[in-house]
This record gives structure tokens, C-alpha cells and sequence, in this order.
């Protein structure tokens, strides 16, 4: 499931409400803290448009940013956790505290986790290591020329610096050795993740050491319109590759910036803080466009370019050729140009930065607009070739055919449902969001819930999904099922739980009794249990092994690795049964 963690407020800091009230805005350009500029160099690159004056290394190791991949596992629903992950960083903080021990440099050392539920399970592995080695404890007590470890999540951490920060990043695969991931990075995805991120890697004075059970090409940025995420993706690239890795993302998003005048590159600047990726002098010739904005949808193409009356416009021979020839040249090759006026600027730049960003909203809205028109057509086209390679249809394929159930060319479906949902109809992918497909999707639905009632709205929208080919489910797929259900389906929903759907109103109670590990035909991932049904198997556990439920519910749903996450979570069950009996 893909999650939208964004934040709804308006202000977030008081840097916010400063910037809001227009007080002054000044920015220190020398930056004392780093003794290797590699630990500041992505912050530099990515959050102060390169002003920061730093110093070289007396050093000669290319960077003091180093990763540590491991092969770890999140879990995702109210564990948040990535035990592995945690148990990673916990032995190479001990190393490196026990090589302190035997003579290494004396090193503070700070952990930083991307959320305060890594932040825990961090706390208490670190706490059984220094029971188990008692000469550790001096590491955790402040004196006048030490400051002691500290585990802070990414919330919490501003402010705070050390010889040597661990920074886990918690999220990754679900299952071992998995290629893919949810893009929902907790606090990262939210409104002004990408201050946290900039907060969390640049509080080391001497090292980083970066944990992750991902890598940089698992993050996939069509999937989010996060900024945050998109550095994180090239911070990553940073720890495994080096100083050449920020080279290369601004030559990616940015070109190599070149400016005709003051007057461009404020405008560039202004355009960027509103969030538009600009590339600068586009172009190999004379002939270049000042500004090109990169589109949010597709970045291989330009939404617009902006023309300024630069250089370039001063340096056309005739003003026929500055106002209408370029413009005409341009809009023929598929650009479409918006012009600013330096006079206009210089008057009221705030008004004339709005009125370029308001025009760029327009455009985009137009051509999202004209893409959606398209898809039909080109969904046509794609039909027809189908159509053409297929000579002598089958009686099968006659039958998905001239089926009313299904999508006119069904044949070509792959249904990824299994077990009691194999029986239902499957659907084109393309369809989902169709008009006229709503009343087939809340059939569907609806289907699914005879053979399946009391389920979390989440597992329905992914029975929905795989019905259509899909592998994986979206924030809109699941509003969007949600508004067509909402008539007659039973919705049962409490703060910091999953929703959990039934046929009717009338279905809804409090507790379903445990349905086994392949009720409905396939192996049932615990995560996914209702609330109701929780509490049904948490008995059922009870019942049959009441010393240790817990121990039968790891066996029931034959998990051989024992998190400590998933531990404290079937406890709560078990907890949450008995006070319901």
C-alpha cells in the first residue's frame, strides 16, 4: 500500500512563520562544524545552493560518509520497526565502543532512527548489550569532556552533535531479499521532510555511518512527489558512491546552472523554492531557451520553458526576430514558452514570480488534462493491435469475449487473485478509474465480500487490484473504492487501526472468531488480520496454549524469526482478548 503521510498544516516552524512575515532573510555561508566536507557537502548541494564556505580534510579518504547495507526487514502496520536492521547498528556501536575500550580514540557517538518506533526497539537492544558488558556503562554518562550516547529519532535530534552519528533509515523490503518497497517513508514524506533529512545528516563532526535494507535503486520516484524522498534516493547514492553521486544529481535536475544575469537567476531560484525543477541555458548553440521547467509527471520532457529578456533577447538581431520568430521556432518544436519581463519583475517581483507559477499550474492541469483525454484512443490503438495478432480466437477466448462481466479483451488479462478469488472476473488495469467501470468495481466488491466478509479495507482494495493485474495498491485506489462502497458496505474504523469493511451494516461486531491460516484458500499474512479477528485468534491462542499464546500464534502462522516488534504486537492481542472476554 502506498500511503499519503503528508501534513495538512500551514506552518511548521518558526522559520516558516519568519519567512511568512518577510522578515529578513540572511544565511551564514561559513560552515566550522564538519571535519571532512563530504559531511556536509550533500546539505551544501542539496539545501544551500552551494554558498556554504567549507575547509578541506587534512584527511585523504574520499568520504566520511560511509553505508552499511543490510539485509533487514520492515514491518509495516503499527510495528514500524526493522529488527535486523536495529540489531546492525546496536553490534557496530559495540564494536566501536569496545574498540574505544581497548585504546581507540575516544569518539562520542548518536544514533538517529527515521521514526520514534525503530527509536525504542534501538533503546532496548542497546540496553540488553550493556547488561551483558558492564565496562560499556561509562559511555553513557556525560562528563566534562564526553558527551554521552544518545538514540533520537528523526523529530527529536535537532540540535543535537556528535563525533560519529548511526543514522538507520528503518524502511525497506517486507520480506526477506525483497527488490521492491513501499514509498512511504513516515516523517520524510510529510510537508518539510526534506528539513528533517538535512537536519538528521548533518550532525556529525568526524562520520556518518549510514544502515539501510535498501538501496538507492529501490527508490522509485515515479511512485512519490515527495522532495524528500528524492534526496534520500541521492543521499543514498552519495554513502554508496562518493562526492560524484551530487555531481550528477544536479546535472540530472538542474543542468549545470548558467545565468545571463542577476535578474535569471533570482528567477530560477524563486521558481525552485516553489518546488519546479529548472534546468538553466537549454540548449548546445546560441539558440537556447534561459529556463526550462522539467515536468513533475514525466521528467524526460519539458512542461515549458521560460523566456527572460536577457542576453539571448538583446543579442537577436531585430526586435521581429526577438518577439516572434524565436517564440514561433520554439513553439513549433513543441515547447511551450512563457515569457517574463525584467521590467515587470523589478517592479513587484513577488506578484510577477506568482503569475509565472500560476501559469505554470495551468499548464500542467491542461496537459494532465489532455493526457487522460488521450488514454482512450491510445488504449483503442493498443486494442486493435491485439486484435490483429490474434487470427483464430478460441472458444475460450470467445467466451471472455462476449462475457458482460468482463473487459473487452479479458484474454489478455493476467488476474493475480488466488484461492476462493480465482473464481471472479478479472479487469484491464486501465479501467480502474473509468467512469463507466465504477459500477463494475463496486461489484466487485462486493463479490469479494461474500467470499471474505469482515477484512480490512486495505486487503479488499488489494483483492480489487489483483483482480485488475495489479501487483500493489495506491492512496487513490483505496479512496477511490471507498467512495463506491460507502453506500451499502459496513465500515468499522478507530484511531491507529485499520478499517475493517463487512457485506452490510448490518455484519458489523466486535469480534470475528479465528478463521484459520488458509481460510480463504491461500496462506494469510498476520499484518493484514482485521481488529475484530485479532482479537478472535488472540483466543484461539489462549485456548490452546494459554502459558505461552504468544508462542502459539508465531507456530499458527508458521514464522520461524521472532522479532521483538512482532513479540510486543501479539502481545497486545492476547491483552486486548482478555479484557474483551
Amino acid at each position: 500500500k502506498e500511503e499519503d503521510d503528508s501534513d495538512e498544516g500551514d506552518m511548521e516552524s518558526i522559520l516558516d512563520q519568519a519567512l511568512a512575515a518577510r522578515l529578513p532573510h540572511l544565511r551564514l555561508t561559513g560552515h566550522y562544524r564538519s571535519r571532512h566536507e563530504t559531511l556536509i557537502a550533500f546539505s551544501n548541494s542539496h539545501y544551500y545552493e552551494n554558498a556554504l564556505t567549507t575547509f578541506p580534510s587534512a584527511s585523504t579518504k574520499q568520504s566520511a560518509v560511509t553505508l552499511h547495507r543490510v539485509d533487514g526487514v520492515y514491518a509495516k502496520g503499527r510495528g514500524q520497526t526493522n529488527a535486523i536492521e536495529a540489531q546492525a547498528v546496536v553490534n557496530e556501536v559495540v564494536r566501536r565502543l569496545q574498540g574505544m575500550l581497548e585504546g581507540d580514540p575516544l569518539l562520542s557517538l548518536g544514533i538517529v532512527t527515521i521514526n520514534s518506533q525503530q527509536q525504542r526497539i534501538v533503546e532496548d537492544l542497546l540496553d540488553e548489550a550493556r547488561r551483558k558488558n558492564i565496562a560499556l556503562e561509562k559511555f553513557f554518562v556525560a562528563t566534562d569532556d564526553y558527551d554521552p550516547i544518545f538514540v533520537k529519532n528523526l523529530e527529536s535530534v535537532q540540535g543535537d552533535e556528535r563525533d560519529i552519528i548511526v543514522l538507520s533509515l528503518t524502511y525497506g523490503p517486507t520480506e526477506s531479499g525483497g527488490k521492491t518497497m513501499s514509498m512511504n517513508f513516515g516523517p520524510l514524506n510529510k510537508q518539510g521532510g526534506e528539513r528533517r533529512l538535512n537536519v538528521a545528516v548533518t550532525r556529525a563532526t568526524s562520520e556518518i555511518l549510514v544502515f539501510s535494507s535498501f538501496d538507492s535503486g529501490m527508490v522509485d520516484l515515479s511512485r512519490t512527489q515527495a522532495t524528500a524522498v528524492a534526496h534520500l534516493k541521492n543521499y543514498l547514492e552519495f554513502a554508496e558512491r562518493g562526492p560524484i553521486a551530487l555531481t550528477e544529481y544536479s546535472h540530472a535536475n538542474y543542468g549545470v546552472d548558467q545565468f545571463d544575469s542577476d535578474f535569471e537567476q533570482a528567477v530560477a531560484m524563486s521558481l525552485r523554492e516553489k518546488g519546479w525543477k529548472i534546468q538553466t541555458q537549454v540548449g548546445v548553440s546560441k539558440f537556447r531557451v534561459d529556463m526550462g521547467v522539467v515536468h513533475p509527471d514525466h521528467p524526460g520532457e519539458y512542461l515549458a520553458g521560460i523566456e527572460c529578456d536577457g542576453a539571448t533577447y538583446h543579442g537577436s538581431p531585430s526586435a521581429r526576430d526577438r518577439d516572434r520568430v524565436r517564440q514561433a521556432i520554439l513553439e513549433n518544436l513543441g515547447w511551450r514558452i512563457i515569457r517574463l519581463w525584467s521590467t515587470d519583475y523589478f517592479q513587484d517581483p513577488e506578484y510577477a514570480m506568482r503569475k509565472i507559477h500560476e501559469r505554470l499550474e495551468e499548464v500542467l492541469a491542461k496537459d494532465r488534462a489532455e493526457r487522460i483525454a488521450k488514454a482512450p484512443e491510445e488504449e483503442a490503438a493498443r486494442a486493435a493491435a491485439r486484435e490483429a495478432v490474434v487470427s483464430a480466437p478460441t472458444r475460450e477466448e470467445v467466451e471472455v469475449v462476449d462475457s458482460p462481466e468482463l473487459d473487452e479483451a479479458g484474454q489478455d488479462i493476467e488476474s493475480l487473485a488466488e484461492g476462493v478469488l480465482s473464481s471472479l472476473p478479472a479487469y484491464d488495469k486501465d479501467r480502474y478509474f473509468k467512469d463507466d467501470h465504477r459500477m463494475n468495481l463496486s461489484r466487485l466488491a462486493k463479490s469479494v465480500l461474500e467470499l471474505k466478509n469482515g477484512i480490512t479495507l486495505h486487503e479488499l482494495t488489494l483483492d480489487v487490484a489483483h483482480l485488475h493485474g495489479l501487483t500493489r495498491t495506491s492512496q487513490r485506489q483505496h479512496q477511490h473504492l471507498r467512495s463506491l462502497i460507502e453506500d451499502w458496505a459496513g465500515i468499522w474504523e478507530i484511531e491507529g487501526e485499520k478499517a475493517t469493511v463487512w457485506l452490510s451494516p448490518d455484519d458489523i461486531c466486535d469480534e470475528i472468531p479465528w478463521r484459520g491460516y488458509t481460510a480463504f484458500g491461500v496462506e494469510r499474512t498476520w499484518s493484514e488480520l482485521c481488529y475484530q479477528e485479532q482479537i478472535g485468534v488472540a483466543k484461539a491462542a489462549l485456548a490452546a496454549q494459554p502459558y505461552d499464546p504468544v508462542d502459539w500464534l508465531f507456530k499458527e502462522f508458521q514464522m520461524s524469526r521472532r522479532s521483538p516488534s512482532t513479540i510486543e504486537i501479539f502481545g497486545t492481542w492476547v491483552e486486548r482478548s482478555s479484557v474483551s472476554t
